[in-house]
């Protein structure tokens, strides 16, 4: 009976809630520029590889560990948020006066 009713539907051109659904999401899929999520996403590995290199508390003593500290907690909930990032970036030259390329 299932392939009777798939079959006539098929053929006048009724389409199932499941095929409208999915016909929407890879409308709405093709419009994405998947191209520029993976750009960021390697810019933000990129950045966030140099941050954590160069902003980690064991590298710092007294005031600074405590800013560092902080920092690094930020880091890691920022991980893949290369606008975030940049923020830490500067963040970071101008309270641990560090240079970071």
């Amino acid at each position: 009976m299932g392939k009777v009713f798939s079959w006539l539907t098929q053929r006048l051109g009724i389409k199932s809630e499941h095929q409208q659904y999915k016909q929407q999401v890879m409308s709405e899929t093709a419009t994405i520029d998947f191209s520029a999520i993976t750009h960021d996403w390697e810019k933000s590995k990129r950045l966030y590889d140099i941050l954590k290199k160069k902003c980690h508390p064991d590298l710092y003593t007294g005031e600074q560990n405590e800013t560092a500290t902080r920092l690094f907690q930020r880091l890691m909930e920022n991980k893949y948020n290369y606008a975030e990032l940049l923020k830490i970036k500067e963040f970071a030259e101008k309270e641990l006066a560090i240079t970071i390329p």
